[in-house]
């Protein structure tokens, strides 16, 4: 990171979770945890990577900014830290299926 997108990086997370961005974060949750029902852990790997994705973001704004990232995904980020682990990942697959 540039030392511009050090600075600006508050302000960034700011955005990323304001009001409206919020909703757009949590609509791709929505359609990443969909689009792995009824699917094989084998196929679901786009969808679990941006899953990982949005959860390092979560958890960024939340603990580094202290950001509020609206209740879902909070506890998302929350119960599935760990992302980067086969069996988290599988955790997480096996939750889109209920």
């Amino acid at each position: 990171m540039s030392d511009d997108d050090i600075r600006n990086e508050p302000e960034i997370y700011k955005d990323l979770f304001s009001t409206s961005c919020e909703v757009l974060v949590s609509d791709i949750y929505d359609s990443a945890m969909e689009r792995m029902r009824g699917v094989p852990y084998e196929m679901c790997e786009p969808e679990l990577d941006a899953l990982a994705f949005i959860q390092e973001i979560v958890a960024v704004a939340m603990w580094r900014f202290k950001i509020g990232v609206g209740e879902k995904l909070e506890i998302f980020s929350r119960e599935f830290d760990r992302l980067d682990v086969r069996e988290e990942r599988n955790r997480l697959h096996q939750s889109a299926q209920a």
